[in-house]
């Protein structure tokens, strides 16, 4: 037998920065933004036009921020739309997240709220 849903792949939006090369060659990790097409497209078609984000300091060897956005959907529950991780919490990288966000979203002709801690 078949499995048919195994063969579809799911589009992932994907951007990522890094740093300039150092001294060995490599490129230090600087910043990245990931969003699941599924959810792209429930927030745009099923959630209300409310958007929350938040950044969450993680701890660990190797720390930086978890950046996140949430919508309210149907029935008021929390609603995933993207996320990033950075460096820090400082104003280009939440730039860079929220551009990469605008340019998934789109411009669609409805208002959106946004609401942050900041």
């Amino acid at each position: 037998m078949e499995m048919k849903s195994f063969k579809v792949i799911q589009e992932v939006f994907v951007a990522m920065e890094t740093n300039a090369p150092d001294s060995d060659g490599r490129r230090p990790f600087k910043r990245i933004f990931n969003a699941f097409h599924a959810l792209t497209i429930g927030f745009i078609h099923g959630c209300r036009p409310f958007i929350g984000l938040d950044g969450c300091h993680l701890k660990g060897l190797y720390g930086g921020v978890l950046l996140v956005d949430v919508a309210l959907n149907g029935n008021n529950g929390l609603f995933p739309v993207a996320y990033g991780v950075a460096k820090n919490e400082r104003t280009d990288n939440w730039t860079f997240f929220l551009g990469h966000l605008a340019e998934i979203i789109g411009h669609e002709t409805h208002p959106l709220y946004f609401m942050s801690d900041q």
